[in-house]
């Protein structure tokens, strides 16, 4: 991430990091609704992670600009 201020830098790699986070918590916690037969639970985390994935990629579309 060249010729980026190096606080904003950080910014994007915490941003980053904190949607990686979520996006295994929620993938953990709809497995486990599937595990306990919750159809409607692991629906509405699906919902969830792909919230989170469209997330990432709108960061990572921005990174790639960048280099």
């Amino acid at each position: 991430m060249r010729d980026m201020d190096p606080l904003d830098e950080n910014l994007v790699r915490d941003t980053i990091c904190g949607l990686e986070l979520q996006l295994i918590d929620a993938v953990e916690r709809q497995e486990r609704a599937e595990v306990q037969d919750d159809g409607r639970e692991a629906r509405r985390l699906q919902g969830e992670i792909d919230s989170l994935q469209a997330q990432l990629a709108a960061v990572a579309e921005v990174v790639a600009t960048l280099d």
